[in-house]
């Protein structure tokens, strides 16, 4: 019985040891949203004045304004961290958990034309931009890293179509240049 077969039986059957359960429940709608931004990976930041900070990117939201250098609730001395989710194929905004309303919100990077991109690629352009001679150290020089990376991936692929159609081209002439034998 393959894994599946008996996962299947499990639930609809049961076993000797285990009463059948049945199909779990299907979230929609509120439920559903919630799940999704429950299982995305997160971190925790304290919030600035300027916004919240996670590898180089800066985001900002009037909803995180009563939040500014709040301190933790039980050791005053201490700032407190919040827990912001984000999705990792878009990083160009983050989801804050609302400690009081137990609800998220987008929080939107401060560069208003930050493209939508993702962490990986977002990483790829801090180190091509590092192996560059760039300082990439904010979200305006993150974004300049990545236009050039792009830039330079598009005149690299434009080069290599060429090259194909040359070779191409190549293979043709000596094949129209051969002898032909009867």
């Amino acid at each position: 019985m393959t894994p599946l077969e008996m996962w299947e039986k499990g639930l609809l059957e049961g076993t000797e040891t285990h009463p059948p359960t049945g199909l779990p429940a299907i979230f929609t709608g509120d439920r559903a949203e919630r799940l999704k931004m429950d299982l995305l990976p997160f971190f925790e930041a304290t919030v600035q004045r300027e916004g919240v900070r996670n590898e180089g990117m800066v985001y900002q939201d009037p909803v995180l304004h009563a939040y500014v250098k709040a301190k933790h609730p039980e050791r005053t001395t201490r700032s407190r961290l919040f827990t912001f989710r984000y999705d990792p194929t878009d990083i160009s905004q983050v989801y804050f958990l609302d400690p009081e309303l137990n609800r998220y919100f987008p929080v939107r990077c401060i560069q208003p034309d930050f493209p939508s991109i993702s962490i990986w690629e977002m990483r790829a352009a801090k180190k091509f931009g590092k192996a560059q001679g760039l300082e990439v150290k904010d979200t305006r020089t993150i974004m300049n890293a990545y236009q050039l990376m792009r830039r330079v991936a598009e005149r690299e692929e434009e080069q290599t179509k060429h090259t194909r159609r040359e070779q191409e081209r190549r293979r043709q002439r000596a094949r129209a240049l051969k002898p032909q034998t009867v």
